[in-house]
């Protein structure tokens, strides 16, 4: 049975797609600053209470409050000012009744004092300190450990390291952390017209765009992309660079040669080297994406149009790369809008979408075409019209898919 006997049609093939793809368990270690947008691979652990002592929370007096009882704005008070204290020092200095010592936020609380008198709260008369207020034990004080105690899991395996957390990571002085690698996605694009953005064009050819729009993507959503360059229309040469690219990567993406011309030979190339079920992807206007698994490894062949290329790129490959990168799926963005415009959909199109303009709660369709690249660039997103949606009427809300 030719295993792409029965394709499924767009709202049913993301489906398959990520079905068939197994996350990426590679672990490597990474310094902090290299480790945004990764995804961790162990629990971390506190090394270190934060803060690591009692600290002040305001600049003032640190006094013992049982020494400010009684205190008010008709009855103040004079205390010895017996040091100054700045964030990053230490005060030899205790602190016994009626003493005080000068003290900025974040500096280490002195012996003795239990409590950080606000300097709005004091004035200086004669070198001596007058308190014009009482106040509590603990007041303008964070205790150690009061945000994080030492031993606490401070961040679990599987989560997504972004600036807050790197932070959490530098607080406790961790200089490595584990993270899962990133997937290594290769792009192969077929064709005899195409050609490298640094030659000079010949009669007849165009410039190689889906592999930069392509590669952007795998960057994108945590996967490294490997380019193999532009492979012309010869079977063996299409094969031996596929076989090549299944060596040295997770998945292996091709634009180009998936329809039914004479000089298409992508179908028959991947019937081949498919070892398990695998399909064909029902599109409009005779053209088709092709997913198969080679021993294992997902292979997905998309039409070289750059803009068809582009959205089995959002719609397919997307899903497919977060869950081998193990990205959240909380990470995906769409956004709900009212359609500015009544949009008839064909009812021999087995798929379509549409380009739109986000502006405020209104999505602006934009005219679409298999050629319009120039549209989706302007685009904040699309919206997939399902096989079986005849029309979408002005106003109905649609769920655009960010790019």
């Amino acid at each position: 049975m030719n295993i792409f006997e029965t394709p499924p049609c767009y709202n049913e093939a993301d489906s398959y797609v990520y079905a068939a793809i197994k996350p990426v368990s590679r672990i490597e270690s990474v310094n902090p600053d290299k480790s945004l947008h990764r995804v961790l691979a162990e629990d971390i652990t506190a090394l270190k209470s934060i803060p690591p002592f009692n600290r002040a929370l305001k600049d003032g007096y640190a006094v013992n409050a049982k020494d400010t009882a009684g205190i008010s704005a008709d009855n103040p008070k004079i205390f010895e000012i017996i040091d100054y204290l700045y964030a990053g020092g230490v005060s030899k200095k205790y602190v016994s009744e009626n003493e005080c010592v000068s003290i900025t936020t974040g500096a280490i609380i002195p012996g003795g004092a239990d409590a950080v008198v606000e300097i709005e709260k004091t004035g200086i008369e004669n070198g001596r300190l007058c308190i014009y207020e009482s106040i509590g034990y603990g007041d303008n004080i964070e205790s150690e450990g009061q945000e994080i105690k030492k031993g606490r899991i401070l961040l679990k395996q599987g989560i997504f390291l972004n600036p807050s957390r790197i932070g959490l990571l530098a607080s406790q002085g961790i200089s490595k952390v584990r993270v899962y690698e990133k997937p290594k996605v290769s792009i192969i694009s077929n064709g005899e017209e195409l050609s490298g953005i640094d030659d000079i064009l010949k009669d007849g050819q165009i410039y190689d765009i889906n592999s930069y729009t392509v590669a952007s993507i795998i960057e994108e959503n945590g996967c490294l992309p490997l380019k193999f360059g532009i492979v012309g229309d010869n079977p063996s040469q299409i094969r031996y660079v596929i076989e090549e690219a299944l060596k040295v990567s997770d998945f292996v993406f091709i634009s180009g040669g998936s329809s039914k011309g004479d000089k298409d030979f992508l179908t028959e190339i991947l019937q081949k080297l498919g070892r398990i079920p695998s399909f064909k992807i029902k599109q409009a206007n005779g053209k088709s994406g092709i997913f198969v698994l080679s021993e294992g490894k997902p292979i997905l062949g998309t039409p070289g149009f750059p803009s068809s290329c582009l959205i089995n790129a959002y719609v397919l490959l997307v899903p497919a790369l977060r869950k081998m990168a193990q990205i959240p799926c909380i990470y995906n963005m769409n956004y709900t809008a009212k359609l500015s415009e009544k949009i008839d959909v064909s009812s021999n199109v087995t798929g379509r979408f549409l380009p739109v303009k986000i502006e405020g709660d209104r999505a602006f369709p934009l005219a679409n075409d298999d050629k319009g690249l120039v549209n989706i660039a302007k685009a904040d997103g699309y919206v997939i019209l399902d096989d079986e949606t005849a029309t979408i009427e002005e106003g109905a809300a649609v769920c655009v898919n960010l790019f």
